[in-house]
């Protein structure tokens, strides 16, 4: 992996990397991939909070908008949780906010109209 993503790099090429699973342990490792040429695309198995402490200003981190939140909760529950999302893991820049993995099929309207309200309209604290 760390050889494709350098041969990408020194091609000017950015790669991103679909996480599924739980890789917190291994975050510290992604350090050696080349700075800013990674995004990092995480489920809600990663601890997102934790990959930004580790990797901020290395590399993009994308994610992590749970399917369930998406299906089973409510729009307010969206608005705080991407409000979040973009207040901790989008503070100083390097952040996608986005689905955990993807828009699963029995997601609400409303949430996803919640999910895109919030990237548009929230003002990072």
């Amino acid at each position: 992996m760390k050889r494709m993503v350098d041969a990408f790099a020194a091609e000017g090429i950015l790669t991103a990397m679909h996480l599924d699973q739980d890789y917190t342990l291994n975050l510290p490792y992604f350090k050696d991939l080349p700075a800013k040429m990674v995004i990092a695309e995480l489920d809600s198995m990663t601890d997102i909070f934790k990959a930004k402490e580790i990797l901020a200003g290395h590399m993009c981190i994308a994610g992590d908008v749970p399917a369930a939140l998406s299906s089973l909760g409510t729009p307010r529950e969206m608005e705080e949780y991407c409000g979040k999302l973009i207040d901790i893991v989008g503070k100083d820049s390097g952040f996608i906010l986005s689905t955990g993995c993807t828009c699963p099929i029995d997601c609400k309207m409303e949430n996803f109209k919640a999910m895109v309200n919030t990237a548009r309209t929230h003002i990072p604290q």
